[in-house]
């Protein structure tokens, strides 16, 4: 016959085992209760024969930049503009601006193409314009730099109001945003090299900036940035002060059947020539134009170092020469 003791203990086990069994009970409710949600809120499943769409990335080319068009931010930007970029440039690289004068405030678009030697460019540019036109100017910038990662995207967005553009091959979606943009009325500051100098020499003008021209109808604004390689040069971390030159050609439009490769050679033309100004003068700039010998913003050097070490050479000869004006 069992003690009281073995009883006990028998019952407790009993108890134990009762208990164990209402917790996996209701394990299982909770898992068929957690899946009968989760069926309803899920994403649906794609059956095994169906090829599932591929995943569109939200950076680079594909990312939104609409917010940062919107009343609030285009507030908030010019509060940083105003208030801080502009009086930085001013004291960072002090610019002379020459030629603002060819622009009628009137009668936007522009669309602004200038040389590019640093990150500086782009600032300094939209600190430079009429504030009836840098207001609602926006800037074309490298997708594969500007916008590889979210808080470098949300800065040149927010800040810059930098929409993507794919620099290394034709890309209908940054091509489409940026006409949509013009075509609405937006100014568009874009730098037809595809990027910084990387020896001080120019490259070769790319097309879109001379396709976007001839299917909108929008004129060409030449633009030449004089030293702001100095000041932070590629590839450099070291910001220095000193004073820069931003210089407005008149605007250009495509003539009848010139196609977006000639129009580009032309635009590069223009800028050479506001160079030319730069590092000479004027009235040698107006007849290089005329003679067709404008030197060009490329050099046929193929040494890096000499190419680098010409480009600042003969900008400081150009400076020294001494230029007869004619016998009026």
């Amino acid at each position: 016959m069992p003690t009281s003791k073995s009883y006990k203990i028998e019952n407790y086990d009993s108890k134990l085992s009762k208990a164990k069994l209402l917790i996996k009970i209701g394990q299982y409710k909770l898992k068929s209760r957690s899946k009968l949600s989760g069926f309803i809120f899920d994403k649906p499943t794609y059956p095994s024969s169906i090829e599932r769409p591929i995943p569109r990335p939200k950076l680079g080319v594909n990312y939104q930049t609409h917010w940062a068009r919107k009343p609030l931010v285009r507030a908030v930007r010019s509060v940083v503009r105003e208030g801080i970029a502009r009086p930085f440039f001013a004291a960072v690289a002090a610019p002379e601006i020459v030629g603002l004068k060819s622009l009628n405030l009137e009668n936007p678009p522009y669309i602004f193409t200038a040389n590019h030697a640093s990150h500086l460019d782009t600032g300094l540019l939209l600190s430079t314009l009429p504030y009836q036109i840098r207001r609602k100017t926006v800037a074309a910038a490298a997708a594969d730099y500007f916008f590889d990662t979210q808080p470098k995207a949300l800065l040149a967005a927010g800040i810059l109001n930098a929409i993507p553009l794919e620099r290394i091959k034709v890309n209908r979606t940054s091509a489409k945003l940026a006409q949509d943009l013009v075509e609405d009325g937006w100014n568009l500051v874009i730098f037809p090299e595809g990027g910084r100098t990387p020896d001080g020499w120019g490259q070769p003008f790319k097309g879109g900036a001379a396709y976007l021209s001839i299917r909108t109808g929008v004129p060409i604004v030449p633009v030449y940035i004089h030293n702001t390689r100095v000041l932070l040069k590629k590839g450099s971390k070291k910001l220095t002060t000193g004073a820069t030159k931003v210089v407005f050609g008149n605007p250009i439009l495509a003539a009848d059947g010139e196609d977006a490769r000639k129009y580009a050679i032309r635009i590069e033309q223009e800028v050479a020539a506001l160079k030319n100004e730069v590092d000479r003068n004027y009235y040698v700039s107006l007849l290089d134009k005329h003679n067709l010998t404008t030197p060009r913003l490329q050099s046929d050097l193929k040494s890096k170092w000499l190419r680098s070490w010409t480009a600042e050479t003969t900008a400081k000869a150009d400076k020294k020469e001494v230029v007869k004006w004619p016998k009026l």
